[in-house]
C-alpha cells in the first residue's frame, strides 16, 4: 500500500544519512510512527530524489511527491502524512462545443473529422536532475490516429521548503490540423 511504499522510501533515505530505522522497528515502533518520525527528520533535510523501476519519489520539506515513470504523471503528493493530491496536473486542450461551433462551416462540424475528441497524452521523455532539483516530463497530446499534436514540457522545480514551481510549455508537432472556418 501507499504508506508501506512511503515508509520504505523514508527508511532508505534515512539509512543514506546514517540513521537506522530497523532498531526502532524492533522496539515496537509501528510503520506509521517510523513514517511520521522520518518525515520530521527529513523535513529539515535537503531535497532527495529516489528512483525505483516504476516511480520517482521526491522528498522536500515535509512533502513527498511521487511520479509514475511510464506516464510522467505525478500520482501522489503527501504533506506531513496527509494526501494533498492523488493525480497531478495535465494540460487539457479539449473543450465542450458550444452551439455556435456546431453551425455549418464551423470548427464543431470538423471536430470528429480532426479527432479532437480523442486527444491523448503519450510520454516522450522523463528525466530528473537531483542537483537542480528538477523533474522534466515531455508528452505529446494528440489524437491516436494522426501525426500532428502538441509537444508539451512540464518542468517541476522543487525547493527545500517543500514548495515547487511548474512551468508548462508547448509547441505544435508535425504541423497543425487543416480546416476551413467561415
Amino acid at each position: 500500500d501507499k504508506d508501506g511504499r512511503d515508509t520504505q522510501a523514508c527508511a532508505r533515505l534515512l539509512e543514506e544519512r546514517g540513521i537506522s530505522v530497523e532498531n526502532r522497528a524492533r522496539f515496537g515502533a509501528t510503520s506509521q510512527t517510523v513514517l511520521h518520525d522520518a518525515r520530521k527528520i527529513l523535513s529539515a533535510a535537503p531535497i532527495y530524489m529516489e528512483e525505483s523501476q516504476t516511480e520517482l519519489t521526491v522528498a522536500c520539506g515535509e512533502n513527498f511527491f511521487t511520479f509514475r515513470k511510464a506516464s510522467g504523471v505525478m500520482t501522489d503528493w503527501n504533506c506531513d502524512g496527509i494526501q494533498i493530491m492523488h493525480s497531478g496536473p495535465q494540460l487539457g486542450l479539449y473543450h465542450a462545443l458550444i452551439d455556435n461551433e456546431k453551425l455549418p462551416n464551423r470548427i464543431g462540424c470538423k471536430w470528429k473529422e480532426l479527432h479532437l475528441h480523442e486527444l491523448q497524452h503519450s510520454l516522450r521523455e522523463f528525466d530528473f536532475d537531483p542537483e537542480k532539483h528538477t523533474v522534466r516530463v515531455v508528452t505529446k497530446i494528440a489524437p491516436p490516429v494522426l501525426t500532428w499534436g502538441v509537444l508539451t514540457e512540464y518542468l517541476y522545480t522543487f525547493r527545500e521548503d517543500g514548495s515547487f514551481t511548474l512551468e508548462v510549455t508547448g509547441k505544435m508537432d508535425h504541423g497543425t490540423p487543416k480546416y476551413e472556418v467561415y
